[in-house]
């Protein structure tokens, strides 16, 4: 009896301790002196940052009209992106006391030239008209060699080497200490254009193949392994006799930047660092030719896979519907369709592009052309402002928008597993950009000389490049001025 005694006073006891520590703890403690603190429960997002207002300053933001709702949203909607957006920017604006001022414009790139325009024109009278700009990657450039863009290095309060930037892209970016573009966290479709892989779970199965995330896993995910993967599985469904986007496949593919995009998943460069410092073409080493000729193997001899060729204005979409119709077991696309396919009845993984061989460290891939890269104009009236302002928008965007796109959007809302999620951390930590390619359009087209050599359906990459190459270096040698 006294030991149920004993036992049945310790329980209250102890249940009087739960009930206690689940009561909400009094977050003042009190000090020596008597009085009490408060505790900070979240830690500062804007840490490090000058603790400046500006009585309501306007920061003027140029903005695509295609990329708008990533960079402002009016007001909360109930979306879990838009609201973070939303949230991003207002603390901006109450931590500093500013009002972010979206500017919209056409920046196609059927619309480039009035697109660049505006940012010369503006630069060019002095006027200060925008403090930063949403710049399309693809063609951005075209205002370096004009001294219309600051050298970022040279603004104050932006932090390259923190994690909501990509100090590999600052680092290949930079030559000579100059470097007049950049992007990071501030810009989701950075992320959502990145280069993935898509399987379809049923097919895996059902022809005995290994499991993606296990040969990914183990780094065995390689070229070899996924031309194994692929054979024999296309199948003349309607048949007619031919082989149509109506039939099924072992891999499908939309256009040629999904494929040229496999050298840089293979960790093959189109260019080195010379021995000042500035990049060359490098487009005649064997290991490239010899990637080259893998690449175009596949879209044009390859029986079991279907190259969508350009030309169709509904590509992305249809190929999108082939896919997830289920006639396809590997589909080449960028992470925004993991949310543009959330909805497919066919149950897919995403994996990353496979590796050139075993021996490869690492899974790489790149970003499509359209992502923003941002530039801050050469007349801004304030550069310390526009450098603090930025970097502010950069944190606050690391802070909610990509946990709100990356983990909401992709991770619970479009993978359909765990292992798809965790795929994701490592497509993303593969980002790759080559200083030569991402200014293609101004040195002559020598960072796209794989896709030039597709998109002409040819496989004569070597005579192609031979026959093109001094307008290459020309080019190039004429963009690099910006930079000496």
């Amino acid at each position: 009896m006294k030991r149920k005694l004993a036992l049945i006073t310790m329980l209250l006891v102890l249940l009087q301790t739960a009930a206690a520590c689940g009561e909400k703890p009094n977050d003042t403690p009190v000090t020596d002196g008597g009085t009490t603190e408060a505790v900070e429960t979240e830690a500062d997002v804007f840490a490090g940052l000058a603790d400046k207002t500006y009585n309501g300053r306007e920061f003027n933001f140029l903005i695509r009209e295609t990329e708008y709702d990533d960079y402002y949203i009016e007001k909360e909607t109930g979306d879990v992106l838009d609201d973070a957006v939303y949230r991003r920017n207002t603390e901006v604006e109450q931590r500093f006391d500013i009002k972010i001022n979206p500017i919209s414009i056409n920046g196609a790139w059927s619309n480039r030239d009035n697109y660049l325009g505006a940012i010369r024109n503006s630069v060019m009278a002095g006027s200060g008209e925008y403090d930063l700009v949403d710049g399309y990657a693809g063609i951005i450039g075209g205002l370096f060699t004009d001294n219309i863009c600051m050298n970022l290095w040279d603004v104050p309060n932006l932090r390259f080497n923190e994690k909501w930037w990509s100090a590999l892209v600052a680092d290949e970016l930079t030559v000579n200490g100059k470097l007049y573009d950049m992007t990071g966290d501030l810009a989701i479709n950075m992320w959502s254009n990145l280069h993935a892989m898509y399987f379809n779970k049923r097919m895996i199965e059902d022809y005995g193949r290994t499991s993606p995330y296990d040969r990914v896993n183990n780094g065995t995910w390689t070229y070899d392994a996924f031309l194994s993967d692929i054979k024999d599985v296309s199948k003349d469904l309607d048949g007619d006799g031919n082989k149509t986007e109506k039939d099924q496949w072992g891999f499908l593919v939309y256009d040629s930047i999904a494929l040229d995009n496999l050298h840089n998943a293979f960790d093959i460069p189109v260019s080195k660092t010379g021995a000042d410092g500035f990049p060359t073409f490098d487009l005649q080493n064997e290991k490239l030719i010899g990637t080259v000729e893998k690449i175009t193997a596949l879209a044009f001899e390859n029986p079991d896979s279907l190259y969508m060729k350009q030309g169709n204005p509904n590509i992305i979409a249809d190929s999108r519907g082939i896919f997830t119709s289920g006639n396809a077991m590997y589909f080449a696309d960028t992470l925004a369709a993991c949310t543009a396919m959330r909805d497919s009845n066919t149950d897919f993984g995403i994996i990353p592009l496979p590796k050139y061989d075993e021996k490869q460290e690492g899974y790489y891939t790149s970003s499509r052309d359209g992502r923003t890269m941002f530039v801050i104009p050469n007349d801004v009236k304030d550069v310390d402002y526009v450098g603090l302002i930025t970097e502010a928008l950069a944190v606050a965007s690391h802070k909610y928008v990509i946990p709100a796109y990356y983990d909401v959007t992709l991770k619970t809302k479009a993978a359909r597993d765990d292992e798809s999620a965790a795929m994701l951390d490592i497509i993303r930590d593969g980002l790759k950009l080559e200083f030569v390619a991402e200014y293609q359009a101004q040195t002559g087209g020598g960072g796209f000389s794989i896709r030039i050599c597709m998109q002409n359906n040819t496989t004569e990459y070597v005579s192609m490049v031979a026959s093109n190459l001094n307008n290459y270096n020309a080019s190039l040698e004429s963009f690099l001025e910006a930079y000496k």
